[in-house]
Parts: C-alpha cells; structure tokens; sequence
C-alpha cells in the first residue's frame, strides 16, 4: 500500500464543507494535484481532524524513525519477445533464492492471494520487502517493482538481487 492517496481537486470541492476542514493536512503537488498522506485520508474518512498538537508530516516522522521508512523503486530493462514470454510464464519453482537481501523468502507469487487471477510475472516477498518482475505490454521491456519497508540501502540490496534472479531466468530463456 502506498504512503500518498492522490485526490483530484474536483472530489475535494464536491466533498464541500469538509474541504476547509483539510486544509491543515493538505499540500499542492506537481500539476496541481493535491496530495494528503494515508492517515489524513484516515481522519477525512472518519470525518475527525487530524491528531492536534502536530502536522500529519510530524507523526509519519515518528512512526517511520519507530519502524523504518519505506523505499520504493522501479527499475526498466530492455528484453526480447522471447525474454517477454518467458517472464510472463514465470513459475515459483524457478526462483531458488532461499533469501532476499539477507531476508527469508515467505513466499514466491505468480497469481494474486485474494481472487488467484495472474499477475503476468512474478512477485517475491520476505517480512522486510518485496520485489515484482513483469515484461511491460507496451515496450521490448521487463520491469522490476522494489519495496523496502527498512529504508532505500536495503531496497538497493533487493534491486540488486532482484536483477541477479530475473536475469538468471531471462538467460535460460
């Protein structure tokens, strides 16, 4: 789950009078976007205002020095038709990485937990992170998803192994 919902202005002026109430918690993003943190949306919701005495910046501040900060990148590499197809195909059992960056491997995914519909690559997840691998529909590219729930040296570290997993696949394809 990402740390920023992003509201179009229209649905924060057809929300009226609750609108003025977000002020304090929320800030102008490139193209005029306007950006409220997961836990402002929370309060709006609820129709609460945001927790006094501080700026909902001021309490992701606390939790992220509490828990870690989040990291999250995505990197794009040339790939084959052949390379293409042989992501898309990709099966758990071809993975034998038995960690990820320093982390157990809990769990090698190709179809979605919830309905079983496929993800059209392969997702690889441990309790501090994951990656996802899936040849873009578009371009003669693969691209590879990366998420650090410990900070951006450890998703470097998942990037790193990540690339070193794809292309050991995409190399026997």
């Amino acid at each position: 789950m990402g740390l920023l919902t992003v509201c179009s202005t229209a649905a924060l002026v057809s929300a009226g009078k609750r609108a003025r109430a977000l002020r304090s918690c929320v800030s102008t993003g490139r193209r005029g976007l306007l950006i409220k943190t997961g836990s402002s949306c929370a309060c709006w919701r609820r129709k609460s205002p945001p927790l006094p005495g501080k700026t909902p910046q001021e309490h992701y501040n606390e939790l992220a020095a509490r828990f870690g900060a989040p990291s999250y990148n995505r990197l794009q590499a040339a790939a084959t038709s052949a390379q293409k197809a042989a992501l898309s195909k990709l099966s758990p059992e071809m993975v034998s990485a038995s960690t990820l960056a320093g982390d157990p491997i809990t769990a090698r995914l190709t179809a979605a937990p919830g309905n079983g519909a496929s993800i059209g690559g392969l997702k690889v997840m441990t309790d501090n992170g994951w990656f996802a691998a899936r040849p873009s529909g578009t371009e003669d590219a693969y691209k590879i998803y990366c998420e650090s729930f410990l900070g951006e040296e450890h998703r470097k570290q998942i990037e790193k192994e990540a690339v070193e997993i794809v292309s050991e696949v995409l190399k026997n394809a």
